[in-house]
């Protein structure tokens, strides 16, 4: 069996640096590590363009002959 890796949940995550910085955004998580620390306008870039891709995706499995 292959490892598909995978977002099982995402949360809000305050980010901290070392310096004592903080990014407040969202974790993207896979367990208890976290993949990716995104700020809002990066999530919401990024949630258009999985949006798009899943529409263009569907669109194409639907166009295929079964």
């Amino acid at each position: 069996m292959s490892y598909r890796p995978f977002i099982g949940k995402v949360r809000r995550y305050v980010w901290r640096t070392h310096e004592g910085a903080c990014t407040d955004g969202i974790g993207l998580m896979s367990g208890p590590r976290i993949l990716a620390h995104l700020t809002p306008d990066e999530a919401l870039a990024l949630s258009n363009e999985l949006t798009d891709l899943a529409e263009t995706l569907e669109a194409e499995r639907q166009e295929t002959p079964k």
